[in-house]
């Protein structure tokens, strides 16, 4: 038997077009993830499933969910692409440095990502959208709001521990192996860097379908596939992904959503706070800039090697 042909019926997805295959990725994962774990949900708890005697399950679910329909069909999708895992999900050593850069920027743009937020909630009663479809879309957002908050509320330590696993630690590790793994790997063999950059954190943002995190959650996943492409590992964007998590969860636990989503206050202080948010995004970019540059050098040192 020839061996191009073996290779060929073992690995059926290794010559498919890059576009092709992601959209094989993105369709995949929608149907194990959102339809088959909904119905999954619904069949196990009805319209309870965040209800306070189901909220233990309710977490216990979503992490074995993100592993069994996220992780497990991402694997047999690089696996059939005849890439070893190390290959199709960047897991490799890096610097040191980097770690440090990409957490001192998601904590930079915290700030602005609030600002951002606090401008678009004043602006969307005067989209050019009918009010009706503004109330739908409002409405969808406090459900999902509502659905968060009872997610990541803890009564205890171990609550909270649990808490931090479901929704800091298990997305930190399946998001980022499907987003910046898998997809952006294959979308950066087209030889299109910054749109594999842009398309990676598109697909991002819509993943999590909340038509008001959807900028929010765009400009993280940007950061996220340049902090993976330019340190070339995964690594980095997992630690970035677990702390933007980490600081939501945290001070929704100390502080409540409602000083999360304090717009009153940010109201109040629109100057001195606007001078802030400006600053800490400028500073941002500085240090994505920096990643970028550091990057390129360190490809080429590589390369040279």
């Amino acid at each position: 038997m020839d061996d191009n042909n073996f290779r060929t019926n073992k690995f059926p997805f290794q010559d498919l077009n890059p576009y092709g295959f992601v959209v094989i990725i993105i369709v995949t994962i929608f149907f194990t993830y959102q339809i088959v774990g909904s119905v999954f949900v619904f069949l196990t708890f009805g319209d309870k499933f965040l209800e306070s005697e189901n909220i233990f399950y309710g977490r216990i679910i979503t992490i074995i969910s993100q592993f069994l329909l996220i992780l497990f069909p991402v694997y047999i999708l690089n696996y059939l692409t005849g890439n070893s895992v190390y290959t199709g999900f960047s897991i490799k050593k890096t610097k040191i440095s980097y770690f440090l850069l990409a957490a001192i920027g998601i904590l930079l743009v915290q700030p602005v990502l609030q600002y951002y937020m606090f401008l678009q909630d004043r602006a969307i009663d005067y989209f050019p959208v009918d009010n009706s479809v503004i109330e739908a879309i409002k409405n969808i957002s406090k459900e999902l709001d509502s659905y968060t908050v009872k997610l990541v509320t803890a009564f205890s330590t171990g609550d909270l521990f649990l808490i931090i696993i479901a929704v800091a630690i298990t997305p930190a590790i399946c998001e980022e192996l499907m987003f910046r793994g898998l997809i952006l790997n294959t979308l950066t063999k087209t030889g299109k860097i910054k749109s594999s950059i842009i398309l990676t954190g598109f697909f991002f943002s819509i993943f999590h379908f909340h038509p008001f995190n959807i900028v929010p959650l765009f400009l993280l996943g940007i950061y996220l596939a340049i902090i993976t492409y330019y340190s070339r590992s995964i690594f980095p964007a997992m630690l970035v992904h677990f702390l933007n998590n980490l600081i939501s969860i945290l001070a929704v636990h100390f502080y409540g959503k409602e000083a999360i989503e304090d717009y009153e206050f940010i109201g109040t202080n629109f100057y001195s706070i606007t001078l802030f948010a400006f600053v800490s995004f400028i500073l941002f970019v500085f240090i994505t800039y920096y990643i970028i540059i550091q990057g390129k050098k360190d490809l080429i040192n590589e390369q040279s090697c």
